[in-house]
């Protein structure tokens, strides 16, 4: 009789710590804070689903809005503010948060414990405090410092107010 009550709290313990695990796992993803219109997410290659209130958004997920629409993505220190028309992907969420910019404009605030990248047509913009807007023709700087780092390798810095340029070229 011992033995089945030492592993049922075996088990017990087993559970907490598997759900305590799986809650840190999810605890550094972005999640959907505001979510208006059309948006939708999809993870991988499921189907896309409404980007409602409360959805995480981990590694690998695609966003997109349509017209009259917008999300809200956050996490610790870092805000997404996601613009009708605009499609990213979510490549990293840690030790940073690194998204993809397919199409349209993202506004970022993020905060110095924080990092976020945005990659666009070969360049990327990294802040770790700074407040920002990334579209495919370039970037804005609110608050803060940003570091673009071009197709060839070469960086520039940006502080606040101040913008960059980017120079895109069609396949």
């Amino acid at each position: 009789m011992r033995w089945r009550l030492m592993g049922a709290s075996v088990a017990r313990v087993g559970a907490v710590l598997a759900f305590v695990l799986a809650g840190s796992a999810t605890l550094h993803a972005l999640e959907v804070t505001s979510s208006q219109g059309q948006a939708e997410l999809r993870a991988g290659d499921t189907p896309w689903r409404r980007a409602v209130i409360g959805r995480p958004i981990g590694a690998g997920t695609t966003l997109s809005t349509w017209r009259d629409s917008a999300i809200i993505a956050e996490r610790d220190g870092i805000r997404l503010d996601i613009a009708p028309f605009t499609q990213i992907e979510v490549t990293s969420v840690l030790p940073g948060t690194a998204i993809l910019l397919h199409a349209g404009r993202i506004d970022v605030q993020v905060v110095e414990a924080s990092d976020v990248s945005v990659e666009v047509g070969g360049f990327t913009v990294r802040a770790t405090d700074a407040s920002f807007t990334v579209n495919r023709r370039g970037a804005t700087v609110r608050e803060g410092t940003i570091t673009v780092t071009g197709p060839s390798g070469t960086a520039s810095v940006i502080s606040a107010p101040g913008s960059v340029s980017f120079v895109l070229h069609s396949p």
